[in-house]
């Protein structure tokens, strides 16, 4: 069983019948160390029937060059200019990716650090869903308009996250998204909350800030942070680039899946 999904959705979702199910699967290849621990915790897997072999995925076609260029696009299509700092989460709006939470961000940010322009984007939000219309409520009544821009799902995700100078993972649980891989390949710093799910693999000790669940105030300055000194920042977004290439590619990671597959098919 190849497991993407954590604590949330294992007890809305699953239930007894998930229980069931994993007492008679022979393994599991979590796609994080979380959705591992979740494994144990919330279905009693053993631990020797869990490996976890994260996910991989690279930004298709889009070199540095091309990065460069979709970043001057994107930011002067949108009004942003080369000294503003633009933070960004991208994904569809949902209570789980914290899209309650990113206009209290971007509300939080200015009052820290009012002297400095931030915009922030959220990339992918359907424009007729509920969550958008909560997302605009909130920017209107935190009187974020000018510096709050919800961009609907689009072609090109990755143009608009090469506009951004800092990725922040908002999800309150998420096994180990694509995004924060794909924001890593470019070259982003990433900050996540604690116990949120796989992207804490991903962002280690050196990759960005991983900051206390759901505390606003702390991602805010870990954002501050970041905008505040551009040497560090672009030495994290190296390390992270770097790390994306080295180890979450369909080189290194298929290998470990056709392991995983082959080990259980020799015990048929």
């Amino acid at each position: 069983c190849h497991a993407h999904e954590m604590r949330f959705n294992i007890e809305t979702l699953g239930g007894s019948p998930a229980v069931k199910a994993a007492s008679v699967t022979d393994g599991f290849i979590a796609v994080s160390e979380a959705v591992g621990r979740d494994l144990r915790e919330m279905l009693h897997v053993p631990a020797e029937k869990i490996t976890v072999i994260h996910p991989f995925g690279q930004p298709f076609g889009l070199s540095r060059e091309a990065q460069a260029l979709a970043r001057k696009k994107i930011r002067t299509e949108l009004g942003i200019s080369d000294s503003d700092i633009v933070v960004g989460m991208c994904g569809a709006g949902h209570w789980r990716k914290g899209s309650d939470i990113f206009p209290l961000v971007a509300k939080a940010v200015p009052l820290l650090r009012p002297a400095k322009r931030h915009i922030f984007l959220w990339i992918g939000v359907d424009e007729d869903s509920p969550e958008h219309r909560q997302m605009v409520h909130d920017r209107s009544h935190l009187r974020l308009e000018q510096s709050l821009k919800l961009i609907t799902s689009v072609s090109n995700p990755h143009d608009y996250l090469s506009a951004l100078d800092v990725f922040t993972l908002t999800s309150r649980e998420d096994a180990f998204p694509m995004v924060s891989l794909e924001a890593a390949a470019l070259g982003i710093p990433v900050i996540c909350f604690a116990g949120s799910g796989g992207t804490q693999d991903l962002v280690g000790s050196d990759g960005g800030h991983v900051v206390p669940y759901l505390d606003i105030d702390a991602m805010a300055k870990a954002v501050i942070a970041l905008s505040d000194d551009p040497a560090r920042r672009r030495h994290i977004g190296e390390i992270l680039r770097a790390r994306a290439a080295a180890h979450f590619t369909l080189e290194t990671q298929c290998p470990k899946l056709l392991a995983v597959i082959e080990k259980h098919w020799r015990n048929l």
